[in-house]
């Protein structure tokens, strides 16, 4: 969807409009003719207007003309949470500026220290964009890193017409490289009153139950939580997320991880192939007192050892990283890693990661 613009267009409604009908004439008067000539709906162009009258003060309706020439217009109603109501005529219909509007325009953040900022482009939640640190989100969410920059969604190459002068696709791609959520291949920490936790933090149970739990922050830069008295509500995988605090809602909280049967991570869309070129474990932190390296299995769901049955993590250090080449030729659907073996002895966390190249399928 893109917009388009104008200056000081406004109009009347010739005649009533139900709740339901998406076009009507406008009277035959000069500013009518200021709004955007629109005549290909499929084009995605738009124009944001907003109907008033002054018989029904403070009844607005936002509406996004999709069609204009000369008087007549073709609109769609109740727009950015407003209401399609009924109009009288003489109702007047104006182009004026919207929230959603300005949300769809990329912005520069500048911080309290004056000295960084970051470009939020085509975010979904643009209170959570900013948060990049001197960098740039594209339909992502920043994470706080300097000078980093990321775009939300994969890399695919993706079905265009060759060209009949070079008979090449002219869409490219990189390889594209993800992650699981972060893990613990060893001990994780049991969950304690009284103790700061930050976004991504793992837990166990008081009466640990052979899992994990996986603290998730609406707003990460807002800094650690302090747990409450009361332990959490660890309901194990077939419950829902639990809340950091029990009765403090669920802007904070609590996922069950299964390391045992697997974390899976199925591609997000539909009739596209993946294939791998390496995975493997990122190690962020290894507890001192590791004594066994952990065992995993990295495949897809039909085949969970597929690229790699029962290897050790040997030696596998704080801010290290295990490659596991992968031969296989075939494209999948999403990937599962395992942990057959757990270290002992300590914490052994990090990510389990993938890369490769995303293809869409010919069916």
């Amino acid at each position: 969807m893109l917009h388009t613009f104008a200056n000081n267009a406004t109009a009347k409604i010739a005649a009533g409009l139900t709740n339901v009908a998406t076009t009507f004439t406008a009277e035959d008067e000069p500013p009518v003719y200021r709004f955007t000539y629109l005549n290909d709906p499929a084009s995605g162009l738009i124009q944001v207007a907003t109907l008033t009258n002054p018989a029904a003060p403070g009844v607005h309706e936002i509406v996004h003309i999709t069609e204009h020439n000369g008087t007549v217009f073709t609109v769609v109603r109740g727009r950015e949470g407003t209401s399609a109501v009924a109009w009288a005529a003489d109702t007047i219909i104006s182009a004026r500026v919207t929230a959603a509007m300005l949300e769809s325009f990329a912005q520069n953040r500048e911080s309290t220290t004056g000295n960084n900022g970051a470009l939020a482009l085509g975010t979904t939640e643009q209170a959570a964009a900013v948060r990049a640190y001197k960098g740039v989100a594209i339909n992502a969410i920043g994470n706080g890193v300097e000078d980093a920059w990321l775009i939300g969604g994969t890399p695919v190459l993706q079905r265009v017409a060759a060209t009949s002068v070079t008979l090449m696709d002219r869409h490219m791609t990189p390889d594209g490289t993800g992650a699981t959520p972060t893990v613990d291949l060893g001990v994780a920490p049991t969950w304690a009153t009284a103790t700061s936790y930050s976004d991504g933090a793992i837990v166990q149970p008081t009466t640990p139950d052979g899992l994990q739990y996986l603290l998730w922050m609406t707003d990460p830069s807002s800094g650690p939580l302090t747990s409450g008295a009361t332990e959490p509500d660890f309901s194990g995988p077939g419950g829902s997320s639990m809340e950091f605090d029990p009765g403090g809602g669920f802007d904070n909280f609590w996922t069950c991880l299964n390391l045992a049967t697997g974390i899976t991570q199925n591609l997000p869309m539909a009739g596209v192939r993946f294939y791998p070129s390496e995975v493997g474990f990122i190690c962020f932190e290894r507890g001192a007192g590791v004594t066994t390296d952990p065992v995993i299995s990295i495949g897809t769901t039909a085949t969970p050892t597929k690229y790699a049955n029962a290897v050790t993590l040997t030696g596998l250090g704080t801010n290290q990283i295990h490659r596991i080449a992968v031969t296989d030729s075939d494209g999948v659907g999403g990937l599962k890693f395992t942990l057959d073996t757990p270290a002992a002895g300590g914490v052994f966390r990090g990510r389990f990661y993938f890369k490769g190249t995303f293809v869409q399928s010919e069916s």
